[in-house]
């Protein structure tokens, strides 16, 4: 039995190859999943739970019914930070923020989607923590329907045309604020998603070895961690492609 996590979907009904993978993945878990963590940015964008046109019934079908076996945790990331209780609660997941901790055996684990560790992109934050805003929220989801799907296709243009003008390094994680996020947590290992750049980082903080797990997007490939008590397993497919082993 085993523990998975994956992130950074971006799900939407334009991409059918990406929701095949997905509920392929989920259809291959199901008899050996102890829990799955999906680390933000599941679906591409989320306007409201009041939305029934985006077209995923197949793919929120597959995980109701891996649900039924296992627990499956969401946490909100940058493009679906408003997903609520009402589709959580029908389709059997429980939402989680960040910084969320688990620990599997010798493994304590932190959980982010990862856009807070971008602390360098600072129009972003500050774009966040609008967002993000009690006030802010409660004005959008007051809006018709049609009025916040045109403000979310917005927003994603404009989002794109400013990642064209930042450089790699300003949207990547700042290293300070990782070593801070550990201590904060007091865990060794940190799992996120957010920079779409899948790897495995060393990290020495305070003379403890800590490991930052970055997971994939899955534009072009399928990727997850596969935690067990014994190992853990850093899996990508392309639409999956070569297992790494983390010692």
């Amino acid at each position: 039995m085993a523990y998975y996590f994956i992130s950074d979907l971006h799900l939407d009904k334009s991409r059918p190859v990406t929701t095949d993978a997905f509920i392929e993945f989920i259809s291959s878990i199901k008899n050996d999943a102890r829990a799955l963590y999906i680390l933000g940015d599941f679906i591409e964008y989320w306007v409201g739970d009041d939305d029934d046109r985006h077209g995923l019934d197949k793919a929120f079908n597959a995980l109701q019914h891996l649900s039924k076996t296992c627990p499956i945790y969401l946490m909100h990331g940058n493009r679906d930070f408003l997903i609520g209780e009402r589709f959580a609660q029908q389709y059997g997941i429980t939402l989680i923020h960040e910084p969320y901790s688990v620990k599997i055996k010798q493994h304590n684990i932190a959980l982010s989607h990862g856009d807070i560790l971008c602390t360098d992109d600072q129009d972003y934050l500050a774009f966040r923590q609008e967002v993000r805003s009690k006030d802010w929220q409660t004005r959008f989801l007051a809006q018709s329907l049609q009025k916040r799907i045109q403000t979310a296709e917005d927003l994603r243009i404009k989002s794109q045309q400013a990642m064209q003008t930042k450089s790699d390094a300003l949207m990547d994680v700042n290293q300070d604020t990782v070593r801070g996020f550990f201590k904060q947590t007091e865990t060794n290992t940190l799992i996120h998603g957010h920079t779409h750049r899948p790897a495995i980082h060393n990290h020495l903080v305070d003379n403890q070895h800590c490991q930052r797990i970055v997971l994939s997007d899955w534009h072009n490939q399928a990727s997850y961690l596969k935690v067990t008590e014994h190992e853990c397993e850093l899996v990508t497919d392309d639409f999956i492609k070569t297992t790494t082993l983390i010692v």
